[in-house]
C-alpha cells in the first residue's frame, strides 16, 4: 500500500481521534476518555482534543509538540470531518489485491443494512477489509453461505486491516454492525481479496546441485534462482538447479494480474568435502600399553569427527589460517586409524593415519 506523508497520517489520526471522541460522547455504551485530555470549549457544539504530533499519543502533559483540536461538533462538522476521511481512504491504493466490493453508507438507502456479498471462486486467498468505521458503526463481520461467522467480529481503525486468511471458495456476506437505535450510522469500506502468503520447505544450506520444489498451494507459483524465472503449477513439483555457494531465492503466487507478496530467502550450495590434514602424530608407551596421540585439522567446523567408526568430541576455534584443531587420543591395538570428518552440508572425507612399526 502507498505510503502516508507524515502530514496525512498526522491528519488521519486527528480525524480518527475526533469520530472516535465524537462517537463515545454520544454512546453511552462507550469508554468516555479522560476529562483531562477532552474537555468543553464554552461552546455547545465544540470540543477540544489535545494529541502530541510526534508520538500520534494523548501526551501526560502538555508541551511544545502538543497541539490543540477545536471539534466542530455539528452535523455540518460531522459531513467535513467524513468527506476529508473518505478522500484520503479513496486515494490510497492497495497493489497486491484485487477490490472485489465496498459498503458505501452514502450509496445504501437509509434505514437498509450495511453489508455487501462477494464470491470467491478458489481457494488460496485472503479477504482483507480496509477503511473506516465512522458515525455508530461498531465493528465488522464477515458470514459464510452457512451463515456462521468467520473469524470474529472486529473494530478496526483506519491504517489498519481486518484479515480472514485462506477462506474456502464459496460466497460470502460482509456486515458493518451498527450500534442498536443509533440512526444515520456512516463508514467506507473497501472489501478486497488477496492471494495468500506463499510457503515452502527449503533447506539453507545443502551439498545437492538441485532442489525439488513442491508447491502444494491451489495457485500457479513463481520461483526465481538468481534472477532465473521457473513456473511451478498449482500442486505440483519442479526440480530447479542450483549453483555453488549462495543462491538468491524469490518466490510468490501468481493467478492472472493478482500476485502475492515475495518472500525471499537464501539457499547455500556446498558440494566440497571438508579438508583433512593430521599432525603432531607420536606414539608413546606406559609399560604395554602404548597410546597414539595425534591432531586433526579441518578447513571448516565438522558437524562430526569419527576415529576408527566412533564418533568424538569436537570443539575449538579457528586457526588464523581458517583451520580448526582437535586432539585426540587413541590406544595402540589396531594397525590403521581412519578419520572421518562430515561437514554441516553433509560432505563426508576420509583419511587414514598408518601405524609406525
Amino acid at each position: 500500500m502507498k505510503a502516508l506523508s507524515k502530514k496525512n497520517k498526522f491528519k488521519l489520526i486527528a480525524l480518527t481521534a475526533v469520530i472516535v471522541v465524537v462517537v463515545s460522547i454520544a454512546i453511552a455504551s462507550i469508554h468516555i476518555p479522560d476529562e483531562s485530555k477532552i474537555g468543553s470549549s464554552g461552546n455547545d457544539n465544540k470540543t477540544s482534543v489535545i494529541l502530541n504530533e510526534e508520538t500520534d499519543t494523548v501526551p501526560a502533559s502538555s508541551d511544545e509538540s502538543t497541539i490543540y483540536i477545536e471539534i466542530d461538533n455539528s452535523e455540518e462538522g460531522h459531513r467535513e470531518r467524513e468527506s476529508e476521511m473518505r478522500d484520503l481512504i479513496n486515494s490510497e491504493g492497495y497493489i497486491k489485491a484485487e477490490i472485489v466490493s465496498e459498503i458505501d453508507s452514502e450509496t445504501i438507502a437509509p434505514g437498509n443494512p450495511l453489508e455487501t456479498n462477494i464470491t470467491i471462486d478458489k481457494g488460496g486467498y485472503d479477504i482483507v477489509i480496509k477503511g473506516a468505521l465512522m458515525r455508530g458503526v461498531d465493528n465488522v463481520s464477515v458470514y459464510n453461505s452457512a451463515g456462521v461467522i468467520v473469524g470474529k467480529p472486529t473494530r478496526f481503525f483506519y491504517d489498519e486491516e481486518y484479515r480472514i486468511s485462506n477462506v474456502a471458495p464459496g460466497k460470502y456476506r460482509i456486515v458493518a454492525n451498527v450500534f442498536k437505535g443509533y440512526e444515520n450510522p456512516t463508514c467506507l469500506l473497501k472489501i478486497y481479496i488477496e492471494l495468500i502468503k506463499p510457503e515452502l520447505d527449503l533447506p539453507s544450506l545443502t551439498a545437492k546441485s538441485q532442489v525439488n520444489v513442491k508447491n502444494h498451494h491451489d495457485i500457479d507459483m513463481i520461483f526465481n534462482n538468481n534472477g532465473i524465472n521457473t513456473t511451478i503449477a498449482a500442486k505440483k513439483s519442479s526440480v530447479v538447479n542450483l549453483t555453488e555457494g549462495e543462491n538468491n531465492i524469490v518466490y510468490y503466487l501468481r493467478d492472472g494480474d493478482n500476485t502475492s507478496q515475495e518472500i525471499t530467502t537464501l539457499i547455500t550450495v556446498d558440494t566440497l568435502p571438508p579438508v583433512i590434514k593430521l599432525q603432531n602424530t607420536f606414539e608413546e608407551y606406559d609399560g604395554d600399553e602404548g597410546r597414539v596421540i595425534f591432531n586433526v585439522r579441518i578447513n571448516e567446523y565438522p558437524k562430526y569427527v569419527k576415529v576408527n567408526g566412533i564418533e568424538k568430541f569436537v570443539s575449538g576455534n579457528p586457526t588464523p589460517d581458517g583451520y580448526f584443531t582437535f586432539s585426540y587420543v587413541e590406544i595402540i591395538g589396531v594397525s590403521s586409524i581412519v578419520v572421518e570428518a562430515c561437514d554441516m552440508a553433509g560432505n563426508v572425507a576420509k583419511t587414514k593415519l598408518e601405524r609406525k612399526n
